[in-house]
């Protein structure tokens, strides 16, 4: 069965992608042939790779020209076949089935050389009313058309804004969904003064097999406030999914003003916006494509920029994904072409026909099988004391129903010999673990992939009451087991982007966030096993984001994301106002020093008769973030409170600040 693929090719600083779908459909995004044939010119020859991968045919359904800058269209007018033109057509072209332009290309004035044959061709595609698909409708591409004789009405069908989709490309009947960030109409107002990158051609592709959904997105030269304005936008607009991505051509080729306009010391430190976009839609495993020359490390020219190279590898690794230079891949002296090839278990790197290359990727090996024939989702039951999370949802407590309590609480095994599970076989730990998990929910299963490890993965069905609200669903699932589990709890990802984006509830990597760190820490250590993870925190998970989805509210009330939130649950637990709670956790954070006698909540009596029972029990879940989360508290209760009183703040940090204090006064 013929795959998804994306080539990317290794010409240097110049874009080239060549997108060949399930169904046989070629698209061309940008066209740069731009090696010299020097001896020492490692660029590939595009025209003669280009030929090979297209085909026989001698023709493609759509070539994308992002925008007018040389290493985005050069040498296109002499390997394609122009309408327009007797003196570019002939037998041994390329013929062009649709060409792709952003309105700039159309309404810009005083172009030269081949920019003006690349605009000759698309003027002449859009006067005759085919062959031609134009981005943005600015109100100067509409003053062209009238000066040109035509009703803009007449080819309003031809012209595509931002926000929306491309006619012609559906997921029910194509497999694949193209989806437009940019150019925004505002951007081509002047004909005079076209700001190219900013008015380049933004793409977000969907495919969808059958199995999964997989996200390509095509940065082409935009700028940081560019992509600022893109997630903006999406986010307001409710197209939070439009950013979710599994491959992203990263924009201007390692420039470091695609992040930020300041490059940073040793790394660039993108815009909020831009670091959301990377950091939160960036989904698990995914491929960030530099499409550059070599990343030289103290390189002080570029584009390519080592500072934004060392973010986005950053980026990759924690995702468990890959960050790929085009002139890199697949080694420095002999790049080749990339070649990504989008399937059910997700995107690999396939071996190319050039000798020496070798296959990378994700590759599932499967170690435990999902079961055929599921029974119905099994029901879990809500705890019946829920307590709120630090992120609106709340993972349940109690018992699973007669037929699915979690085996441990009938016959718990020792916590310590699971704990001392890293001196066994992880893997013989979990199969036993998976068997029980399977009774519940046969469509999971445990298998290993490169890079990450051992997952669980598949799809996770459920039903839970809430009151007399009954939720259903299911999700597709990985959850991503540590090599020293059960000593460190699993990380969820939910596959399908079922889950908004703009709900909120989500870690660093995109991973689900099922409540305050040191509640998950101390849930689990009740019952350290794959099922009770599953249905005492995952699933609650999925069932309050389904009850929000369709009620407009989550059923175990809601707090704040981030050091509000959290400072509320401690709130909760402690039954303490803010000040008096922030008492408490400094008392937590130095180790319950033996010179506090009085409880920090107020009350007036000792500790080891007011609260010390509590401390006590969260002191042995308390995370390497813990102090972090702290400071972020007491950083966000300055802001609200005039002063904090000195009880409220840990020793240890008062001890950092003098320290600091005394080390800037030395300078």
């Amino acid at each position: 069965m013929q795959r998804n693929r994306l080539i990317a090719y290794p010409i240097g600083n110049a874009d080239s992608i060549l997108i060949r779908t399930a169904d046989g459909r070629l698209i061309v995004v940008d066209y740069a042939a731009v090696a010299g044939g020097e001896p020492d010119d490692l660029r590939i020859d595009l025209p003669g790779a280009l030929r090979r991968d297209i085909g026989p045919g001698r023709e493609i359904d759509v070539l994308v020209l992002t925008h007018l800058d040389m290493d985005h269209f050069k040498g296109a007018s002499e390997f394609f076949h122009l309408d327009h033109s007797p003196r570019h057509q002939g037998a041994s072209r390329i013929r062009v089935r649709e060409l792709w332009v952003p309105a700039a290309v159309i309404v810009e004035e005083g172009l030269e050389g081949e920019a003006l044959v690349i605009q000759q061709e698309a003027r002449f595609r859009l006067r005759n009313g085919s062959g031609i698909r134009v981005f943005s409708h600015a109100w100067a591409l509409d003053r062209w058309m009238r000066r040109e004789g035509l009703d803009p009405k007449s080819r309003a069908s031809l012209i595509t804004s931002a926000g929306t989709c491309v006619p012609g490309f559906s997921l029910a009947r194509d497999g694949l969904e193209v989806f437009v960030h940019s150019p925004f109409a505002e951007a081509a107002e002047s004909s005079r003064e076209i700001e190219r990158n900013s008015t380049s051609i933004v793409l977000h592709l969907t495919f969808d097999d059958g199995d999964r959904r997989t996200r390509v997105f095509l940065g082409a030269d935009i700028e940081c406030e560019d992509l600022a304005k893109i997630v903006f936008n999406s986010e307001r607009s409710g197209n939070h999914d439009r950013l979710l991505h599994d491959i992203a051509k990263l924009p201007h080729h390692l420039s470091y003003g695609s992040l930020s306009r300041d490059k940073g010391a040793r790394e660039t430190r993108p815009l909020d916006l831009v670091r959301k976009f990377y950091e939160q839609y960036g989904l698990l495993g995914e491929h960030l494509i530099g499409s550059s020359k070599v990343v030289e490390p103290g390189a002080t020219e570029g584009p390519p920029h080592p500072e934004a190279a060392r973010y986005y590898r950053r980026v990759a690794e924690g995702k468990r994904g890959m960050f790929v230079v085009t002139m890199e891949y697949p080694s420095k002296s002999a790049p080749d072409r990339l070649i990504l090839e989008i399937g059910p278990s997700g995107v690999s790197i396939v071996e190319s026909p050039t000798p020496g290359n070798t296959r990378r990727g994700i590759v599932p090996v499967v170690l435990v099988p999902g079961r055929t024939d599921p029974p119905p989702h099994p029901q879990v039951q809500p705890r019946e004391r829920p307590s709120k999370p630090w992120a609106e949802i709340r993972p349940t407590d109690g018992n699973l129903g007669s037929s699915g309590d979690c085996p441990p609480r009938e016959a718990s095994p020792d916590r310590s010999a699971l704990l001392k599970s890293n001196r066994l076989d992880l893997l013989q730990l979990l199969a036993g673990q998976m068997a029980r998990v399977q009774e519940r929910h046969p469509n999971l299963s445990l298998i290993l992939q490169e890079r990450v490890g051992l997952v669980v993965t598949g799809l996770l069905g459920f039903s839970m009451n809430f009151g007399d609200v009954s939720v259903v669903d299911e999700y597709r699932l990985e959850i991503w087991i540590p090599n020293d589990y059960p000593d460190t709890i699993p990380i969820v990802f939910e596959l399908d982007g079922k889950i908004a984006r703009s709900y909120g509830h989500f870690m660093l990597f995109g991973n689900l966030c099922l409540g305050a760190p040191i509640d998950v820490l101390r849930r689990f250590a009740e019952n350290p096993t794959l099922i009770c993870f599953i249905e005492d925190l995952v699933v609650p998970y999925l069932a309050s984001w389904s009850h929000f989805r369709d009620h407009g509210r989550s059923p175990f009330g809601e707090l704040a994301h981030g050091a509000r939130g959290l400072l509320d649950f401690y709130g909760d637990e402690f039954d303490t106002n803010r000040i008096s709670t922030l008492g408490l956790l400094a008392h937590l954070a130095d180790g319950s020093p033996k010179e506090v006698r009085r409880c920090p909540c107020g009350s007036g009596r000792p500790i080891e008769h007011c609260h010390a029972a509590v401390l006590r029990q969260l002191q042995p879940h308390m995370h390497q973030t813990f102090d972090d989360e702290l400071k972020d508290m007491l950083a966000w209760a300055r802001e609200t409170h005039s002063k904090l009183p000195r009880w409220a703040v840990p020793a240890k940090f008062r001890e950092e600040r003098r320290i600091a204090k005394a080390k800037r006064n030395l300078n």
